[in-house]
């Protein structure tokens, strides 16, 4: 049989720990997370897509300010059971909040975004590309005829004009 020779300084850092650790979990303010975001382009738009397990469509929200697509979220720890019913408890409230910016002529209300199996995917349809528009220039006079921009005004075949 061997002899254990005992430490009750090893039992007092080890019973230590063990009431540190409960009061951090217990006074820990609700975690903020960063998850992982993805962004790639289709024929659509870009797809940006994070993952975001135990969030649900109402936990979430999606939105444009400046310039700014924010993507952020929020769930609140569970209350079916009651307080002291507890025998392990881990899974806290969280809070997430990840934010990219647009390119100038996005659609704002083209923007979808759905929550499918822990991840949310949001849809931003490429900007529409700024089309020349040609612009007529009229007088105020009553006879001045209407001039058109694209036309010119002299004559090409003419070096001396």
């Amino acid at each position: 049989m061997a002899i254990v020779r005992w430490d009750p300084w090893s039992e007092m850092d080890q019973l230590q720990r063990d009431v540190s650790e409960l009061f951090n979990r217990r006074l820990q303010p609700a975690r903020a997370a960063r998850p992982a975001m993805d962004a790639y382009r289709t024929d659509e738009g870009t797809v940006v897509r994070l993952d975001i397990p135990g969030f649900g469509p109402e936990d979430v929200q999606v939105s444009v300010h400046d310039g700014v697509l924010t993507l952020s979220g929020s769930r609140s720890s569970e209350s079916e059971v009651e307080e002291g019913n507890w025998i392990r408890r881990e899974r806290a409230a969280s809070s997430f909040e990840r934010s990219a910016a647009l390119p100038k002529g996005v659609d704002l209300d083209a923007i979808s975004a759905k929550v499918d199996n822990g991840v949310l995917e949001v849809l931003v349809p490429h900007p529409v590309e700024q089309q020349p528009k040609k612009i007529d220039v009229t007088s105020s006079g009553p006879s001045s005829p209407t001039v058109d921009v694209e036309q010119s005004s002299r004559d090409d075949s003419d070096p001396n004009a």
